[in-house]
């Protein structure tokens, strides 16, 4: 590897780990394009929508219930 892969390499190994790889192939190239041959951790974007969809929308939809208006407005 050139030390420009090792670079892209570390960005996705960050996003990764933070699980937000699905958005960063997202805007970078699409799964079946040529360039999406030499992602090596493309395989992580499916982790983060599930991490995304498990953990964030449900504490989402908690957050929105607890902070929401119609439960001030109630008697």
């Amino acid at each position: 590897m050139i030390p420009l892969d090792y670079g892209s390499l570390g960005y996705h190994v960050v996003s990764s780990l933070s699980f937000t790889s699905n958005i960063i192939y997202w805007k970078e190239a699409g799964y079946f394009d040529v360039a999406s041959h030499d992602k090596w951790l493309l395989h992580t974007w499916s982790l983060s929508v599930e991490w995304q969809f498990y953990i964030i929308y449900p504490l989402f939809l908690v957050g929105l219930k607890e902070f929401s208006l119609l439960k001030k407005l109630k008697p």
